[in-house]
């Protein structure tokens, strides 16, 4: 019986993250999907004296996260300065598309004030930037400076967070250090195994597997604000935008700068201080910028004319998007989007269509059918017609569930034929958004994708 239940346990908690996974792919191109229920204070740590505001409000002030590739999340982490001293992280699961409290804060104390490592031996809260990455080949998360709690004095400490047993590792490396400067911005790099880093003067590359910081150009004098960096990932370039509108570009194999790497079109991603956040598309082969009123842009890498692009039903007051909250997500072909407002939902934007356009899910090879849904969307009921290509010996389920797999309704339905069923579904009381039906069955199980509007 144990091993029965164990079994069935793991068939439920894939066929979960299935939908999941093929929701995210199957999002229409040039589309906005708002995660219901997703935003950061549901799963906040409560106050445990950190002298600030309470909560991971404060998260989201001037801090950033990163795409964890291996587990499928994107970590945050971050508070710093006078918006809020918990030092713990949080994490957005893409299978489950929910946010969990990845670890405890440390109880803060005013004797804990730019003290690193902390009395735990953990780093205390900063504002982190853009200093965030995600060393994949080592599976660890990556931070470096920021501004700390509680007086906002700005740090050059470097650590790693094994997300396995939850611990951060001091890592002390040598080499020359980037300085302690708030306005930091760095990318991973797959191939060379690097983290790069840009500060207010110098670009610099970081070695987990050296433990070593080398400085390996001067490139930008005097060009202080706060930046934001990512990679252009077939070119082999590192690519950052300073707050004052300006691009530098570093060719990664070549070791040099692309040069001349100079932006034209819409004056917005060049002027001073807009509050745009950019990442590369690698489907598309283009860059994509999100405005603080949620407007998108996007550039061709090659060109580099930026020009704007019409969108609806996103978010429209994005604020200023720190640290890679604006990222590309390339196993699913999206943009995952995380406002500066905690109590905000999560957005995913897809630009792209992936090559598979399917709306039917067979889970199990044989599960041949044809699913209809009527009418689309579904703004109170609809009815549900399910034709199988051969005879069905049993019908096991028939239900309506959300994008984690969650059972909404057991539907009842009618045997038609010995091939087709029927069945009604009532959504008056369903919130919109993207949901399934789900037909399990002796030759297997087909999942229908349907959207509730109103």
């Amino acid at each position: 019986m144990k091993k029965v239940y164990q079994s069935g346990l793991i068939l439920m908690l894939g066929v979960a993250s299935l939908f999941a996974n093929e929701f995210l792919k199957n999002l229409p191109e040039n589309s906005w999907y708002e995660v219901p229920n997703s935003n950061l204070t549901k799963v906040g740590a409560p106050d445990v004296g950190q002298y600030a505001v309470s909560g991971p409000k404060g998260v989201t002030a001037f801090s950033g996260g990163a795409y964890d590739p291996i587990h499928k999340r994107f970590i945050v982490f971050g508070g710093g300065h006078a918006d809020y001293a918990g030092n713990e992280l949080y994490h957005f699961e893409m299978d489950s598309l929910k946010w969990v409290r990845f670890t405890e804060p440390d109880t803060f104390l005013q004797s804990d004030n730019n003290v690193e490592p902390n009395r735990y031996g953990r780093p205390i809260s900063r504002h982190t930037y853009d200093g965030l990455a995600y060393i994949k080949h080592a599976d660890r998360f990556f931070a470096f400076g920021g501004a700390m709690s509680l007086s906002g004095w700005s740090t050059n400490t470097t650590w790693t967070f094994n997300p396995n047993n939850k611990t951060w590792q001091y890592m002390q490396p040598t080499g020359t250090l980037p300085g302690s400067e708030y306005d930091l911005s760095c990318a991973y790099d797959e191939v060379t195994k690097n983290i790069y880093l840009v500060s207010t003067a110098h670009l610099f590359k970081y070695s987990y597997d050296e433990n070593k910081w080398t400085r390996i150009y001067e490139w930008w004098q005097n060009n202080s604000g706060e930046k934001q960096a990512f990679l252009d990932t077939k070119r082999r370039r590192f690519v950052v935008r300073a707050k004052s509108g300006y691009y530098k570009a570093w060719d990664i194999d070549s070791s040099k700068t692309v040069a001349p790497f100079v932006f034209t079109g819409d004056s917005v991603c060049m002027t001073t201080t807009a509050p745009v956040n950019i990442d590369y598309d690698q489907k598309a082969d283009k860059y994509l910028g999100i405005y603080s009123d949620g407007v998108v842009f996007i550039a061709d890498p090659d060109s580099l004319i930026w020009r704007r692009k019409t969108t609806t039903g996103g978010p429209t007051n994005t604020g200023w998007i720190f640290g890679n909250r604006w990222c590309y997500i390339a196993e699913d072909n999206v943009f995952f989007c995380m406002t500066n407002d905690a109590n905000a939902n999560v957005w995913f934007y897809k630009h792209t269509s992936n090559s598979s356009s399917r709306s039917e899910i067979s889970v199990n090879k044989g599960a041949i059918a044809n699913v209809s849904v009527a009418p689309l969307p579904i703004s109170n009921s609809a009815n549900v017609m399910i034709s199988f290509a051969g005879r069905i010996n049993k019908l096991t389920k028939l239900q309506m569930i959300d994008v984690t797999g969650k059972v909404l309704s057991n539907l009842k339905y009618m045997v038609e034929s010995g091939n087709s069923i029927s069945a009604k579904i009532n959504a008056k009381n369903i919130v919109p958004g993207t949901y399934y039906v789900k037909a399990v069955t002796d030759r297997g199980t087909i999942v229908k994708r349907i959207a509730v509007v109103r």
